[in-house]
């Protein structure tokens, strides 16, 4: 394989920069989290700091990008320099987090397994937390006047992006958890399960 193989420990989380140049992954076992240079498909760099395995990614900007893990902390890292480097932890409670989004550049929703969703700012501008949902937040999206949340108690529901004010619940899933909210054509596209349901 091309620049060395991948380790054979299972992969929880892993995404492309928004360019393409850069692939992160987490494992599972050893709770590393791997940085590959997709141009030469290079391992270039290696680092753990979650004593949990990291449940999800999200980018900030083509040099940094945000780690949440099931120990409940949200990381800050930079690949400016082309290496793996820690800068901060940005957030930690008790509950896992399972969903990350960036909103803009200096903010990024997390969304917890205790239905919380909490705005943090790279900047370290206190965090604002608020109760969204009956069950783990499982997914997390964005339109230009809505965070969008998905959940184990099968409702989607919009959040005002100037307040954070719950504006609209789209659906009850009949279909169980929802797993991804993608936004398509103006449509919200949610896949559960078992079945990929559209709701204008």
């Amino acid at each position: 394989c091309m620049g060395g193989c991948f380790s054979s420990d299972v992969i929880t989380t892993a995404t492309l920069s928004p360019c393409g140049k850069w692939f992160i992954a987490a494992q599972r076992d050893d709770k590393s989290i791997n940085l590959r240079y997709m141009v030469t498909g290079l391992l270039v760099s290696s680092h753990k700091t979650h004593p949990a395995p990291v449940s999800c990614f999200c980018w900030v900007s083509e040099t940094s990008f945000i780690s949440g893990s099931l120990d409940g902390s949200v990381n800050l890292w930079d690949i400016s320099k082309f290496d793996l480097s820690f800068t901060k932890t940005l957030y930690s409670q008790p509950y896992a987090i399972t969903s990350l989004i960036a909103i803009d550049h200096q903010r990024v929703a997390a969304g917890g397994l205790d239905g919380s969703i909490v705005i943090l700012s790279k900047n370290m501008i206190p965090p604002f937390k608020f109760l969204a949902h009956d069950g783990n937040v499982t997914c997390l999206s964005i339109s230009s006047q809505f965070l969008i949340s998905g959940s184990d108690d099968k409702t989607i529901k919009l959040w005002d992006l100037r307040t954070f004010a719950l504006s609209r619940i789209l659906t009850e899933n009949p279909y169980g958890s929802v797993h991804l909210i993608v936004i398509s054509n103006d449509r919200l596209v949610s896949v559960s399960r078992s079945d990929v349901d559209r709701v204008s």
